[in-house]
This record gives C-alpha cells, sequence and structure tokens, in this order.
C-alpha cells in the first residue's frame, strides 16, 4: 500500500511540476476563456447514461493505457502482478476521480458504480495486452519541410500530442472555444520549441536570415491551420471575429518565437533560459488590446534578431574558433 501511494504522489507532483513549466497563470488563463465550454460539457456527461460512461471510460483507459511509456518500469518495481495491478487501479481512479466527484456529488451512483467497474475490469484484462519492450523509434514526417526544423523536430517527438492539439481545431462544431483553445495550446508550445539554438554548422546563413526564417515557417503553420481556421467560419459563423483574432495570435506568437530566439542567439549556449518577459508577452497575446503590446515588442526584436545574426555569421563577422 505504501509503494502505491508513493508512485501516486509522484503523478501529482510530476502534474504540478507540468502546470509550473507552461505557468500557472496561463493555465488559469485558459480555465476562464473555457468555463462556458466546461459547463456545456458538464451538463452534456450528466445526461448520458450509466452504461455509456462507463463504455467512454473503459475506451479512454484503454488509450490512456496503449499510449503509455513507462508500464516496464512499474512492472520492475512492484513486487509481484497484484502491486502492478493495484498501482493501475489507483492511478486511472486518479485520472477518472473528476468524473466520479461530479456524479457523486450530484447522486448519480449508478455512473459511479460504472466509472468503479469499467476501471477495474480493464485492470483485471490489463496483461492480455502486449508491452512493448523495444525502444520507441522516432519517425520522420516528411509533410514537414526541413526548412521548419525545430517544428519538425518537436512534432516528430511527440506526434499524438500535436494530433490532439490540432484535432481540436476541428471540434468547432460542438463549441467555438475549440479553435481558440487549440491555438493558445499551439502558441505555448511554439514558444517552448523555438527556445533550442542550433550549432554554428547548422545555421544556413543568407541575406535576410531572420525575414525568411519567419515566412517559411509562418507559411506552414498557417497551411496547418487554414483547414480548423474554416471548419470555424462553417460552424460558427457569428464568431468570425473570434476565428480572426486566434489566427493573429497564432501570427503574432510565431514570430515572437523566432525574433526572440535569434536576437538572444549564441553560439556559446544550446538552448534559451526561461523567460518570464516571453511568459508574460504570450499571456498579453490572448487579452484583447493587449497583443499590441506584443506586436510591437516583436517588431523591437526583429530589428535586434537581425543584428546579433549579422554580427555571428554577416561579413563583418569576428573571427571565432569553435
Amino acid at each position: 500500500m505504501s509503494k502505491v501511494l508513493t508512485i501516486l504522489l509522484l503523478r501529482l507532483k510530476q502534474g504540478w511540476r507540468a502546470t509550473l513549466e507552461v505557468g500557472v497563470v496561463l493555465v488559469l488563463f485558459a480555465l476562464l476563456i473555457t468555463f462556458g465550454l466546461a459547463i456545456q460539457i458538464l451538463v452534456a456527461l450528466q445526461e448520458m447514461g450509466w452504461s455509456t460512461i462507463g463504455q467512454l471510460s473503459f475506451a479512454g483507459i484503454l488509450s490512456v493505457h496503449a499510449a503509455r511509456k513507462d508500464l516496464l518500469f512499474l512492472q520492475s518495481i512492484c513486487s509481484n502482478r497484484w502491486t502492478f495491478k493495484s498501482v493501475l487501479a489507483s492511478e486511472y481512479l486518479l485520472l477518472l476521480s473528476p468524473l466520479i466527484l461530479l456524479y457523486a456529488c450530484s447522486e448519480q451512483w449508478w455512473h459511479v458504480l460504472s466509472i468503479f467497474t469499467s476501471t477495474l475490469l480493464f485492470v483485471a484484462l490489463a496483461h492480455l495486452i502486449p508491452v512493448s519492450r523495444k525502444r520507441p523509434i522516432k519517425k520522420s514526417l516528411h509533410f514537414i519541410p526541413l526548412d521548419t526544423f525545430e517544428i519538425k523536430s518537436r512534432v516528430e517527438k511527440a506526434p499524438l500530442l500535436f494530433i490532439l492539439i490540432y484535432a481540436l481545431g476541428f471540434l468547432t462544431f460542438f463549441h467555438v472555444a475549440f479553435f481558440p483553445i487549440s491555438i493558445i495550446i499551439m502558441s505555448a508550445f511554439l514558444v517552448d520549441t523555438f527556445k533550442y539554438l542550433e550549432p554554428v554548422p547548422l545555421v544556413h546563413w543568407k541575406k535576410n536570415f531572420v525575414g525568411l526564417k519567419i515566412k517559411r515557417n509562418l507559411g506552414f503553420l498557417l497551411l496547418i491551420f487554414l483547414p480548423p481556421f474554416l471548419t470555424c467560419l462553417l460552424f460558427q459563423w457569428a464568431f468570425i471575429w473570434v476565428a480572426i483574432y486566434a489566427m493573429i495570435i497564432l501570427i503574432t506568437v510565431t514570430i515572437l518565437a523566432i525574433c526572440f530566439k535569434y536576437a538572444n542567439y549564441s553560439p556559446l549556449y544550446a538552448e534559451l533560459a526561461s523567460s518570464n518577459t516571453m511568459s508574460l508577452l504570450l499571456l498579453l497575446s490572448f487579452l484583447p488590446g493587449f497583443i499590441l503590446i506584443t506586436i510591437g515588442y516583436s517588431i523591437f526584436l526583429y530589428f535586434k534578431a537581425k543584428k546579433n545574426m549579422e554580427y555571428y555569421f554577416g561579413e563583418k563577422r569576428p573571427r571565432m574558433q569553435y
């Protein structure tokens, strides 16, 4: 039992650490703008039958279990199969605890029982699902051009995550908030994606290097997010300005992330340190009107980035040995 509690405590700490990495203020802001969507989802869940909830719980646990990479580790630290199954049951019940709490508060006990039953049934059958002992192989995504290698590398490391982010944009037939949520999450990941600095041999210097970098990455992202944008317009035409503003956020944050990267570029470092300024500018981008501050700062960073890159790679660059 102590081992199960230790692992559950570890999961909670991992969740809190992930929240800190994204930013507590950003997470609270995302929860605020999705409040209306959350209310509709809660109402829809309360109207579902207990059998449907049980099936959805089983399917959700199955998808999470299939994507896990730590099953071999859990098996190695558990002394026997029953301890391993206890850990799995505890983790999945913790994952479904918001649903359990929702139905318990509304006294829908059959729904609570169906969630517990589906969880325990899955855990009992979990040993039938083979655990891969092979190391995951990173697959190259050829539809992403090499010119956008930062995005390409990040998507190849976590393709399912980005598929989920992208797919959210197509759910606007249910609620208009899905498209802005998709853009907000993508914007946060773009800031993190462009914090890594390529070594000098990989910098293919050209005149107007920063401008070309912005053009290529922005062109790819706009092409990728055009289908969900059109879907939003098709089903939520009354909220056309929300969709347009979301695209403006995507454009602004992309330019900001690239300019910030090259304005602070140095051959001595592999990645940029976390910046409170970037976090604040990212948050301001989501507030109507305040995005002008982010746009202004992005213009300032653009000229700073051009000057910084010309210093290292231009015709008058200093002689350096790497």
